[in-house]
């Protein structure tokens, strides 16, 4: 999901179609043996996700990154992104700003 949002994806047809394009991509790091999940899967799916799960799992990263075997962890960028409030163009999408 954070590789879409990085690449200006807002909704989850968006998602679907951007990981259609990815997909040989993601194969390299995920098993998709029924192939990429259709639009409605993927807001099913995110909807069920316990936010107490997922800062669980960020902190289980965060110490793997603390410790030594973490090493390979820490050679990756740290990326993060925000739009930008009231500056939406007509028919237009607002601006981005991305931290690395």
């Amino acid at each position: 999901m954070r590789f879409a949002t990085l690449a200006n994806v807002d909704d989850w047809v968006e998602m679907e179609y951007f990981a259609h394009y990815h997909e040989e991509y993601f194969k390299k790091y995920i098993e998709l043996k029924n192939g990429i999940p259709s639009h409605d899967s993927l807001c099913r799916v995110f909807g069920l996700l316990s936010p107490e799960v997922l800062q669980q799992l960020y902190q289980k990263w965060q110490e793997l990154l603390n410790k030594n075997e973490g090493e390979t962890l820490r050679k990756l960028i740290c990326v993060d992104g925000k739009t930008m409030r009231s500056n939406k163009r007509k028919n237009g999408k607002p601006n981005h700003i991305i931290t690395a």
